[in-house]
Protein backbone atom coordinates (compact mmCIF):
# COMPACT_ATOMS: atom_id res chain seq x y z
CA UNK A 1 0.00 0.00 0.00
CA UNK A 2 2.76 2.52 0.75
CA UNK A 3 4.32 1.97 -2.69
CA UNK A 4 0.87 2.30 -4.25
CA UNK A 5 0.10 5.57 -2.46
CA UNK A 6 3.59 6.87 -3.22
CA UNK A 7 2.84 6.53 -6.92
CA UNK A 8 -0.82 7.47 -6.81
CA UNK A 9 -0.88 10.62 -4.67
CA UNK A 10 1.32 12.74 -6.98
CA UNK A 11 -0.90 11.70 -9.91
CA UNK A 12 -4.01 12.68 -7.98
CA UNK A 13 -2.46 16.08 -7.26
CA UNK A 14 -1.71 16.56 -10.98
CA UNK A 15 -5.24 15.50 -11.89
CA UNK A 16 -6.87 17.84 -9.38
CA UNK A 17 -4.62 20.69 -10.52
CA UNK A 18 -5.59 19.99 -14.12
CA UNK A 19 -9.28 20.10 -13.25
CA UNK A 20 -8.88 23.35 -11.34
CA UNK A 21 -7.07 25.04 -14.24
CA UNK A 22 -8.68 23.48 -17.30
CA UNK A 23 -12.19 22.58 -16.16
CA UNK A 24 -12.92 24.92 -13.25
CA UNK A 25 -16.66 24.16 -13.17
CA UNK A 26 -16.10 20.41 -12.90
CA UNK A 27 -16.67 18.91 -9.49
CA UNK A 28 -15.36 15.58 -8.24
CA UNK A 29 -17.74 13.62 -6.02
CA UNK A 30 -16.26 10.59 -4.28
CA UNK A 31 -18.29 7.38 -4.32
CA UNK A 32 -17.36 5.56 -1.13
CA UNK A 33 -18.34 2.25 -2.69
CA UNK A 34 -16.88 -0.89 -1.20
CA UNK A 35 -16.32 -4.53 -2.01
CA UNK A 36 -18.88 -6.85 -0.48
CA UNK A 37 -18.84 -10.58 0.01
CA UNK A 38 -22.55 -11.09 0.76
CA UNK A 39 -24.41 -12.63 -2.15
CA UNK A 40 -28.22 -12.79 -2.20
CA UNK A 41 -29.79 -15.17 -4.71
CA UNK A 42 -33.28 -14.97 -6.22
CA UNK A 43 -34.70 -17.25 -3.50
CA UNK A 44 -33.42 -15.02 -0.71
CA UNK A 45 -30.52 -17.28 0.27
CA UNK A 46 -27.37 -15.52 1.44
CA UNK A 47 -23.95 -16.94 0.66
CA UNK A 48 -20.48 -15.51 1.04
CA UNK A 49 -17.62 -14.93 -1.37
CA UNK A 50 -14.01 -14.29 -0.34
CA UNK A 51 -13.62 -11.05 1.60
CA UNK A 52 -11.79 -8.10 0.09
CA UNK A 53 -11.60 -6.18 3.37
CA UNK A 54 -7.90 -5.43 2.87
CA UNK A 55 -8.79 -3.60 -0.34
CA UNK A 56 -11.65 -1.79 1.38
CA UNK A 57 -9.19 -0.54 3.99
CA UNK A 58 -6.94 0.87 1.26
CA UNK A 59 -9.96 2.36 -0.48
CA UNK A 60 -11.00 4.03 2.79
CA UNK A 61 -7.60 5.66 3.13
CA UNK A 62 -7.65 6.92 -0.43
CA UNK A 63 -11.20 8.29 -0.19
CA UNK A 64 -10.56 9.97 3.14
CA UNK A 65 -7.33 11.50 1.87
CA UNK A 66 -9.01 12.96 -1.19
CA UNK A 67 -12.05 14.21 0.71
CA UNK A 68 -9.96 15.98 3.34
CA UNK A 69 -7.16 17.22 1.04
CA UNK A 70 -9.44 18.61 -1.67
CA UNK A 71 -12.63 19.28 0.35
CA UNK A 72 -14.67 16.95 -1.86
CA UNK A 73 -18.27 15.94 -1.46
CA UNK A 74 -18.97 12.25 -1.24
CA UNK A 75 -21.63 9.58 -1.36
CA UNK A 76 -21.52 6.92 1.32
CA UNK A 77 -24.03 4.12 1.61
CA UNK A 78 -24.19 1.56 4.41
CA UNK A 79 -22.82 -1.45 2.54
CA UNK A 80 -24.02 -3.81 5.25
CA UNK A 81 -27.56 -3.24 4.00
CA UNK A 82 -26.83 -4.27 0.40
CA UNK A 83 -26.06 -7.57 -1.27
CA UNK A 84 -24.20 -8.39 -4.42
CA UNK A 85 -26.21 -9.95 -7.20
CA UNK A 86 -25.65 -13.42 -8.65
CA UNK A 87 -26.80 -12.07 -12.04
CA UNK A 88 -25.92 -8.41 -12.44
CA UNK A 89 -28.26 -6.64 -14.85
CA UNK A 90 -25.34 -5.11 -16.71
CA UNK A 91 -24.32 -8.48 -18.14
CA UNK A 92 -21.19 -9.07 -16.08
CA UNK A 93 -20.32 -12.04 -13.92
CA UNK A 94 -20.71 -12.14 -10.16
CA UNK A 95 -18.20 -9.82 -8.53
CA UNK A 96 -17.85 -8.09 -5.16
CA UNK A 97 -18.89 -4.71 -6.63
CA UNK A 98 -22.01 -5.76 -8.59
CA UNK A 99 -24.92 -5.06 -6.28
CA UNK A 100 -28.64 -5.66 -6.56
CA UNK A 101 -30.54 -2.79 -8.16
CA UNK A 102 -31.63 -1.26 -4.84
CA UNK A 103 -28.04 -0.17 -4.23
CA UNK A 104 -27.94 1.79 -7.48
CA UNK A 105 -31.31 3.41 -6.82
CA UNK A 106 -30.09 4.58 -3.40
CA UNK A 107 -26.79 5.72 -4.89
CA UNK A 108 -28.54 7.85 -7.51
CA UNK A 109 -30.84 9.31 -4.87
CA UNK A 110 -27.80 10.44 -2.86
CA UNK A 111 -26.11 11.75 -5.99
CA UNK A 112 -29.20 13.80 -6.79
CA UNK A 113 -29.21 15.15 -3.24
CA UNK A 114 -25.54 16.12 -3.36
CA UNK A 115 -25.86 17.83 -6.73
CA UNK A 116 -29.18 19.49 -5.83
CA UNK A 117 -27.55 21.19 -2.84
CA UNK A 118 -25.22 22.97 -5.30
CA UNK A 119 -28.09 24.05 -7.54
CA UNK A 120 -30.05 25.43 -4.59
CA UNK A 121 -27.01 27.37 -3.37
CA UNK A 122 -26.55 28.92 -6.80
CA UNK A 123 -30.19 30.04 -6.98
CA UNK A 124 -30.16 31.73 -3.56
Amino acid sequence: PSDYFGLLLPSIAKFMDFLKKEVPNCEVIINKGRFSNRLLDSEGKVSYLPSYQHYNDIWDKLDNYMISKYDLKFIELDHQKYYISPKPTIGWDVFQLHYHDNYYHDFLEQLNTVTQIDKNAEVN
